[in-house]
């Protein structure tokens, strides 16, 4: 009889305890759970609890309720122990609307878990939230999708683990701060994933938009990601905040296939980026950096800022039967402060440069070739240059490589053919490379520009050449000369 009682009082205290109260005060000792304190569909309160043991539930533990309503502010310590889902239950934790969850593990192992063992270890469920600081969440974890569909919710991890995946759908949000999770999927074009730190080990899609918040570590994207919409990703690999910190092949590669995998006609690729250091490409195959123009082929071209910081992308190795350069398509972007090396060769007509092959527009400043260019209207700097919607701005650039057309066309030290307005002006740059032009075309060359509409100013190109500055010019050339080789050797 005595151990009835007992029994009685018990049950008693955990009901009263799992009721709606205030939050604990800070330091109040936490409810404690056992498996034989657990009931069958229970629903947590707001408070603090603690597991003292691995449990197996039987149904669903919820946080919250719904019928009747009741919003609760739970803080769940795993203490080393496991939270199994029951086996025939799609669920093991389901947040109700409006409620809060956030997981810890205090145990020294942090070997703390919930698992589902037939579905999903955690449903978050509309206008509710779920923080993960410790502990591992296995079998994946549903953001948004519950009983009130269409409604936001909120997965922020600032620590721990998540197995299984996460599944955002409907207008909900994740926020990757910290942790390590094996992949993530991004169900609809209103999701949003702040990927602020943390690492996602496996791969991931994205119908809607990944974002980096300023001053955040970033998250490194282990898998394969990819943008099902062409939307904004940010593709990881050690990139730490935007502009993107390039200091390896691999990172180079890897925001150069994060600018083509946009979708061009929202210019989700104004993407920035920096060198911090020499890359070397070991010439290695290239595609280049904005592989076309929305316009006529609906590929996306680079638009935004890339300083190289004074370094050197060396042994670039290019051959490509369409725009052919370190990038592709330039369209308003600008490229500074950036030296390349190695070789650009295309077989077709289209343009070849040694920094990009096409330009529409944009800024090209102290920038350097070194690169043996050989394609059809090619150039040091740029192949063919335009100003149809920007202004182009070439300045304090110069070309040492050898430059070649090989189909006839328009060949030119820093720029092959601009034929764009007086809008665009080529100053304070030099040619010291060969330029010639072999086959049949009826293209021109000039030292400078072979085919020119642009003002040309205060540009030097090495005498004895038999060249002009500029091929065919129907620009305005001012202040542009020939020096020797002593005044080039000597700094003039």
């Amino acid at each position: 009889m005595k151990r009835n009682w007992i029994s009685v009082l018990l049950l008693l205290a955990l009901t009263l305890a799992l009721l709606p109260t205030a939050a604990l005060a800070d330091g109040e000792t936490p409810t404690k759970l056992t498996q034989d304190n657990i009931s069958s569909n229970m629903k947590l309160a707001t408070g603090s609890y603690k597991l003292m043991g691995d449990i197996s539930l039987s149904g669903i533990l919820n946080i919250g309720a719904v019928n009747p309503y009741v919003r609760a502010t739970v803080t769940l310590d795993l203490n080393g122990h496991t939270l199994t889902g029951a086996a025939d239950l799609n669920y093991t934790l389901w947040i109700n609307q409006y409620s809060e969850l956030t997981i810890i593990d205090s145990s020294k192992t942090g070997s703390g878990k919930v698992i589902s063992q037939n579905g999903t270890a955690v449903m978050i469920d509309a206008n509710a939230s779920f923080t993960l600081k410790s502990g591992e969440i296995s079998n994946g974890v549903a953001v948004g999708g519950g009983v009130y569909s269409n409604t936001p919710s909120t997965l922020t991890m600032d620590g721990g683990r998540v197995t299984g995946g996460v599944n955002v759908t409907d207008n909900s949000k994740m926020e990757l701060k910290a942790g390590t999770v094996d992949g993530i999927q991004l169900k609809n074009s209103a999701c949003t994933l702040y990927a602020n730190g943390g690492t996602v080990t496996g791969p991931s899609e994205f119908y809607g938009t990944v974002r980096q918040k300023e001053n955040t570590a970033g998250t490194v994207f282990e898998g394969a990601v990819t943008s099902m919409l062409g939307g904004e990703v940010i593709t990881g690999l050690g990139m730490k905040n935007s502009p993107y910190e390039l200091t390896t092949a691999a990172e180079l590669k890897a925001f150069r296939d994060y600018v083509n995998s946009a979708d061009p006609n929202h210019r989700y690729n104004t993407a920035c980026a920096v060198l911090e250091s020499d890359i070397d490409l070991e010439n290695a195959d290239w595609t280049p950096i904005g592989i076309g123009s929305e316009l006529y082929n609906g590929k996306p071209p680079y638009t935004g800022t890339f300083d190289g910081k004074g370094y050197t992308i060396k042994n670039l190795n290019v051959n490509r039967n369409t725009d052919a350069g370190l990038f592709g398509y330039v369209d308003g972007g600008t490229i500074r402060n950036l030296t390349v090396s190695g070789s650009v060769r295309n077989s077709t007509n289209s343009a070849t440069g040694g920094i990009a092959g096409e330009a529409n527009g944009g800024t090209f400043e102290n920038c350097a070739n070194l690169c043996d260019v050989k394609g059809g209207i090619t150039g040091g700097i740029i192949g063919f240059a335009n100003n149809t919607n920007y202004d182009l701005i070439v300045r304090d650039c110069y070309n040492a490589g050898k430059i070649t057309s090989t189909t006839g066309s328009s060949v030119g030290g820093i720029i092959g053919s601009c034929p764009g307005t007086a809008l665009s002006t080529i100053s304070n740059c030099y040619n010291a490379g060969e330029v010639t032009k072999k086959g049949n075309g009826v293209g021109t060359v000039g030292a400078i520009v072979g085919s020119n509409y642009a003002t040309v100013n205060n540009c030097y190109y090495l005498d004895g050449t038999g060249l002009n500055s500029v091929g065919y010019n129907y620009g305005t050339v001012t202040k542009t000369e020939p020096k020797s080789i002593r005044e080039f050797a000597d700094g003039t």
